[in-house]
């Protein structure tokens, strides 16, 4: 299912957005994010480590005790 958006009076300006199942109250992400995650190189610096971080953050909700597991990663930021 889908939205749909008229940005006039014509049906030819309709456009669909499709609906996204990564919002904050369903209980599983997208499998095309999950690959975005799977998917991205290991960090190898600080810059790519904070990046992997920001992009994990999002999944926060999904994960149980994400915290936790991010423990590890989030030591290496310490100076």
């Amino acid at each position: 299912m889908g939205f749909v958006y008229t940005s006039g009076n014509s049906p030819s300006h309709q456009s669909t957005i499709s609906e996204s199942s990564s919002t904050k109250t369903d209980n599983y992400p997208d499998l095309q994010e999950i690959s975005a995650v799977t998917d991205m190189p290991a960090p190898t610096n600080i810059t790519t480590l904070r990046s992997f971080l920001g992009l994990v953050n999002y999944y926060q909700s999904f994960v149980p005790n994400m915290r936790a597991i991010r423990q590890p990663l989030d030591k290496l930021l310490e100076k």
